[in-house]
């Protein structure tokens, strides 16, 4: 997961006064300290400060899909993020637009961007906002094709942080099972250990018509995945925009 303009900034401490801009020009000579006779107090006091990085403000997600947008409910994710307080917007367009990104997340403490797995950008994607969640269906297939794409990361030399979501699923106790698969694999064989983001079961219909109800078991996983990866976002230091106001 990426902070787009998460750059560093600091002052630095100044140095000596300048004969110039110092009355006593004799007295700014005088304290300047001599080469080989410096105090490791006077040394330390000439150095700058530090940086400080700024706070980390906005998370972009690149969710990686092996249908398509059309086949995963980013928006219903979405809303399942902004009613546990994380303001949150999905990109639509070219996810390799990254003004348009970086537009949304000067407003946003988390943008999901749909990037599907034939996306001839993806790799660069990842790279760029620092992150991956991959969307698995929960089969045979779907685990080989989930693994194909970590190796691609892997074999170009990108290493971010990868999350799996498991989708289609038709009881938790499978998803668990693929998940494990998966996980062992690519940690024996890429040396890539993955995050579980939870599971999402097959919908009965398209998730943008199905009728969310609290109890229904697509609000329950819905708002078990949003969950997790609000809680991967507190233990980064990212806080939504209402806890820092």
């Amino acid at each position: 997961m990426s902070t787009p303009g998460s750059t560093t900034e600091g002052a630095s401490s100044g140095g000596p006064s300048s004969a110039a801009s110092s009355p006593d020009t004799g007295a700014a000579v005088r304290d300047l300290p001599l080469t080989g006779a410096t105090s490791k107090g006077r040394l330390k006091a000439l150095r700058p400060r530090p940086l400080e990085p700024k706070p980390q403000l906005c998370t972009v997600i690149p969710l990686w899909l092996p249908g398509g947008s059309t086949d995963f409910p980013a928006a219903r994710l979405a809303q399942a993020l902004v009613t546990q307080g994380w303001n949150t917007s999905v990109m639509t367009g070219d996810p390799a637009n990254a003004a348009q990104v970086t537009e949304l997340a000067a407003h946003h403490d988390v943008v999901l961007m749909a990037v599907p797995f034939a996306h001839a950008n993806r790799l660069q994607i990842a790279s760029r906002w620092g992150s991956v969640v991959l969307a698995v269906p929960t089969r045979r297939e779907g685990v080989q094709a989930a693994y194909l794409q970590i190796k691609a990361l892997h074999q170009g030399n990108i290493k971010v942080p990868v999350g799996i979501i498991m989708v289609d699923a038709d009881r938790q106790e499978s998803a668990a099972g693929h998940f494990h698969k998966l996980a062992a694999g690519c940690a024996r064989f890429l040396e890539v250990n993955l995050r579980s983001y939870g599971y999402l079961p097959a919908p009965p219909s398209p998730y943008a018509a199905v009728n969310l109800q609290p109890d229904a078991p697509e609000r329950v996983a819905l708002d078990g995945v949003a969950s997790l990866i609000g809680a991967e976002l507190l233990s980064r230091g990212v806080s939504p925009m209402k806890a820092r106001s």
